[in-house]
C-alpha cells in the first residue's frame, strides 16, 4: 500500500468560526483557496496529461490533511472514464481514478450537523460526469452540469463552469479518529477542483 505521509505540514488547514443563517459553522479543514481557482494543487494549471506519469488516481494512494502536500500530492483534475488521457482505451477499457482523502480528528467529536462541501472549477464540457462521494464508507452520486471552455481541463477554472455539492451528514459518520473521504468520477469525464471544505455546524 503506498501511503504519503511527506514531512512539510500542509500549509492550508484552517479552523474558522463565521455566522450562517442556520448557526455557526466550525471549519475543521479546508484544502486550497477559496478565490475559485486550481492553481494550489498539484499539476495546475495545464500539466493534466502527467496524471498518470505521477501515479494519481490508485485506489492505495492518499492525501493525509495536515501532512501532505496541496502542491505535491492532491491534483487539480480528476480524471472520468471518458478521458482518454485518464487511462482508458481501447485495449485497456474503460478506467476509474480515486482520490482518498485521509483526516484524523483528535479530541471527542461532537454529534451535530456535520457537512463536507466540494467546489468544482469546472467539468467536462462534452461528456457529463456522474461524481461519487464516499464519506467513511456511506456514498453520494452527483450528476454534475457540463461544463464550458476547451475539452482539455487548462487554466485555473471559470465562474460560469464553476458548481459546489453540499453534502448534509447524518449524525455518528462522523468519528474520533480516523476518517476518509474518497472522490471518483464513475461515468462521462473529468472535473477541475477548487477548497474542498469540512466543516460542522453545531446545534
Amino acid at each position: 500500500m503506498k501511503m504519503h505521509f511527506p514531512i512539510s505540514v500542509f500549509t492550508s488547514l484552517l479552523l474558522m468560526t463565521g455566522q450562517l443563517v442556520s448557526g455557526q459553522e466550525n471549519t475543521i479543514w479546508q484544502l486550497g483557496s477559496s478565490d475559485g481557482s486550481s492553481r494550489e494543487f498539484a499539476l495546475a494549471p495545464h500539466d493534466y496529461k502527467k496524471f498518470l506519469e505521477h501515479d494519481f488516481g490508485y485506489e492505495d494512494n492518499y492525501f493525509v490533511v495536515g501532512q501532505s502536500s496541496l502542491s505535491r500530492d492532491l491534483p487539480y483534475v480528476l480524471p472520468g472514464p471518458a478521458n482518454g488521457w485518464g487511462g482508458t482505451g481501447g485495449t485497456s477499457g474503460l478506467r476509474t481514478h480515486f482520490l482518498n482523502l485521509y483526516s484524523v480528528l483528535s479530541g471527542q467529536v461532537e454529534n451535530g450537523k456535520w457537512a463536507l462541501e466540494v467546489k468544482l472549477a469546472n467539468s467536462d464540457p462534452q461528456n457529463k460526469p456522474t461524481l461519487q462521494i464516499a464519506i467513511n464508507g456511506k456514498s453520494y452520486n452527483y450528476e454534475l452540469k457540463n461544463g464550458d471552455g476547451p475539452i482539455d481541463p487548462v487554466g485555473t477554472g471559470s465562474k460560469s463552469g464553476a458548481s459546489t455539492i453540499q453534502i448534509a451528514l447524518p449524525e455518528h459518520l462522523i468519528s474520533e479518529g480516523f476518517n476518509q473521504v474518497t472522490l471518483t468520477v464513475i461515468k462521462g469525464g473529468g472535473l477541475s477542483l477548487t477548497p474542498l471544505n469540512y466543516w460542522v455546524l453545531n446545534r
